[in-house]
């Protein structure tokens, strides 16, 4: 399945391809994303200097690798790193709540430096960059600064994919609730969270294998009547054109093929007639195999002994999380 629909909307993509914000880098660019790399033009943010060097020794012509740390305004930051990278934050760890589970030696602080920080906001204006598709944020705790230095760069994004704790694995730091408060108010629905479990270290091989829930990855994308009254400030037709294909192709990537066909629909008349016939046909061929197996008494009870075996042969471990996030 193509998330760019068919061959007919291509040279919209290559116009006005998706724009990706990566913010805590690190790692690279995820691997549900590659499948829109074809039109995907990344800017990305690493504040850790020993991951920043590795990122871009591997860079790509499509993306751009900053060592900057984002904040809500400019300032002059702790940041605590770790003896794991990808945990270290500008909050410092919670060890007395981390000691409770295996591997806390990960957050051992090895040095603490001062980091410059900009907002999000500043940084689009100095990149000269317009019309934000998506955000992807893993900022270990700093999720809800970064994204209150956003304000104006949000008002034309569709979707956030934004990592969220809901229990202080830092001091001092904000939680889901705040987070998910703050994407509200800005228009965002809360489409899905991908959760991540730990066991405590007394009884980590005891039971089945999740424990508390402790972060989570969550998905949002922008309410579709909020998002198409957004565009009315577009200074002309193909580029509203551009961001509604842009956000089709962003709820295709993620499973919400559904919520692809509601936004194309409040805007239709924005395309051809063999534009729209080529959109239903896309519609048709991504009807699930689920539909096409006869509905019979007890299938649901089959399909829940399959997914409890799965449960009981999969590997244990301390850490467990959701396979997948979004509709997939």
């Amino acid at each position: 399945m193509s998330v760019f629909i068919d061959n007919e909307f291509h040279s919209y993509f290559q116009r006005n391809p998706i724009k990706l914000v990566d913010i805590g880098a690190s790692g690279g660019l995820q691997k549900n994303w590659r499948k829109a790399k074809k039109f995907l033009n990344i800017l990305a943010f690493e504040p850790d200097e020993r991951e920043y060097e590795r990122l871009i020794r591997k860079a790509s012509p499509n993306i751009s690798y900053h060592n900057i740390a984002l904040n809500n305004n400019e300032t002059v930051l702790d940041f605590h790193l770790t003896k794991k990278q990808e945990v270290s934050s500008s909050y410092y760890p919670n060890t007395d709540f981390l000691s409770k589970f295996p591997d806390v030696e990960r957050f051992d602080v090895l040095e603490t430096i001062k980091l410059n920080t900009d907002t999000l906001d500043n940084r689009i204006k100095k990149e000269a960059i317009d019309n934000v598709d998506f955000i992807k944020l893993d900022a270990q705790g700093n999720t809800l600064s970064i994204l209150e230095g956003a304000s104006n760069t949000l008002k034309g994004v569709f979707g956030l994919e934004v990592e969220v704790e809901f229990t202080s694995i830092y001091k001092k730091q904000p939680l889901f609730s705040d987070v998910d408060v703050f994407a509200r108010k800005h228009g965002f629905q809360l489409f899905d969270i991908k959760k991540y479990f730990w066991k405590r270290e007394l009884g980590k091989k005891c039971g089945m294998s999740k424990g508390q829930i402790i972060f989570a990855d969550a998905l949002y994308l922008k309410d579709s009547h909020v998002f198409i009254k957004g565009l009315e400030t577009c200074p002309d037709n193909l580029l509203m054109k551009s961001k509604i294909l842009n956000a089709i192709s962003i709820s295709i990537l993620y499973g919400y093929i559904d919520y692809a066909a509601e936004i194309f629909e409040l805007r239709k008349d924005c395309f051809t007639r063999k534009e729209i016939e080529l959109f239903s046909l896309f519609l048709k061929k991504n009807i699930p195999l689920s539909e096409y197996i006869p509905k019979f008494k007890g299938r649901n009870r089959f399909a829940g002994i399959f997914r409890m075996l799965h449960k009981f042969i999969k590997q244990d471990a301390w850490a467990e999380c959701d396979e997948y996030l979004g509709n997939l």
